[in-house]
């Protein structure tokens, strides 16, 4: 609820900027603020459903690399022996 409570207050702080600030109509300072928060939640709705569908695997920190030969003599040189 508080979410909601915050996103129409900035609407309407958005929008009372645009009638004093801008040059735009009224019509369009008042309608275009809540047509950009319903793009922005769209877009980051539609990031989140599309990282979703990503494979797990893509993610676990505990998978083992494979590490090149040339790579391993670079971190011998530097003691170092577990990465």
């Amino acid at each position: 609820m508080w979410y909601i409570a915050i996103i129409l207050g900035a609407n309407v702080i958005i929008a009372a900027a645009n009638v004093i600030f801008s040059y735009l109509p009224l019509w369009q300072s008042i309608v275009f603020p809540p047509i950009a928060t319903v793009s922005v939640i769209a877009v980051d709705g539609i990031g989140a459903y599309l990282s979703r569908r990503l494979p797990e695997k893509w993610f676990v920190a505990e998978k083992t690399l494979k590490v090149g030969e040339a790579e391993r003599k670079f971190y011998r040189k530097l003691r170092i022996k577990k990465w």
